[in-house]
């Protein structure tokens, strides 16, 4: 998974043009973080030749500072989450693997700074499959 792909890829969403960082969101008026919440493995199988497909979930939370226009920001989270979804479907999405499918859910406001700004999240959800060429045997 590359992230740097990931967050050029965000950029491209209507309302959500800048480039987000990956360590912290700045307290300024707008800015836009991509955090990494971990990769697991959901499947694997092995066929009789030793070759591995391997079905991998990547889990990011994306979270943007906004000034507290909470009608606003509200539809720009419902955007973000219905352009990703079809974007995945048409197959715009930037591809990390094979039988892809990403999602973007539970947007949500989270708190509010005594600077007038509001942090609000979404869940974006990866899954994918990657394929393993068994290691060659000698004799």
């Amino acid at each position: 998974m590359d992230i740097d792909i990931l967050k050029s890829w965000l950029t491209t969403c209507p309302g959500w043009e800048m480039e987000p960082t990956t360590d912290e969101t700045e307290p300024v008026p707008v800015s836009v973080g991509l955090f990494p919440k971990g990769s697991r493995e959901i499947d694997r199988r092995e066929d009789v030749l030793g070759n591995v497909q391997m079905r991998v979930q990547d889990r990011f939370l994306i979270v943007r500072n906004s000034p507290q226009m909470p009608e606003k920001n509200a539809k720009l989270l419902l955007c973000l989450q219905k352009w990703i979804a079809a974007q995945s479907v048409a197959g715009l999405a930037p591809v990390f693997g094979s039988d892809q499918r990403i999602r973007a859910e539970n947007g949500q406001r989270k708190k509010d700074s005594q600077s007038g700004t509001a942090l609000y999240t979404v869940e974006l959800t990866v899954e994918y499959t990657v394929s393993f060429p068994s290691p060659e045997l000698s004799y």
